[in-house]
């Protein structure tokens, strides 16, 4: 009984660490600015009369 009842609180434990480090990760990424792509050329027109 009292085995099984400190199983659960280590495993409630590590699962909020868990799930701390997890959150800290995604906001960390979520925090880092994302390159702007190269702008794209403008498109060659056919000289005219030609």
């Amino acid at each position: 009984m009292i085995a099984s009842a400190v199983l659960d609180v280590a495993a409630a434990v590590f699962a909020i660490l868990f799930v701390r480090k997890v959150t800290g990760m995604q906001h960390a990424r979520a925090t880092v600015p994302v390159p702007m792509p190269p702008p794209v050329p403008a498109p060659v027109s056919a000289p005219a009369g030609g």
